[in-house]
């Protein structure tokens, strides 16, 4: 029974030094991180908000938004339809010039 007591305790110990590794990661980002936020961050964000929340607002069913329409409604059809039934057309496609 002991040696099950001094697994658990050696277990919360690599636990209490894992939590201050990452303590300690989470506030350090790489030069080249700092550098990109510091020159783009700004024209990151315009352009995510601009662009690509509003999809995100439909897809998701957030804010009132308006369904997909146009383009973007024909270009996400094709996608599901090719990736959901690509292996079908496939199969489909080698059957025909098999000629069976």
């Amino acid at each position: 029974m002991f040696w099950l007591q001094e697994a658990a305790h050696g277990a919360a110990e690599h636990a209490e030094e894992t939590a201050e590794h990452a303590e300690e990661a989470a506030h350090h980002a790489p030069i080249i991180v700092q550098l990109v936020n510091h020159y783009f961050g700004e024209q990151a964000l315009a352009f995510e908000l601009k662009y690509t929340k509003p999809i995100w607002d439909k897809v998701l069913g957030l804010g009132t938004t308006e369904p997909l329409g146009g383009d973007i409604q024909a270009w996400a059809g094709w996608v599901m339809a090719l990736w959901f039934g690509g292996r079908s057309l496939e199969k489909i496609a080698t059957l025909i010039w098999r000629g069976r």
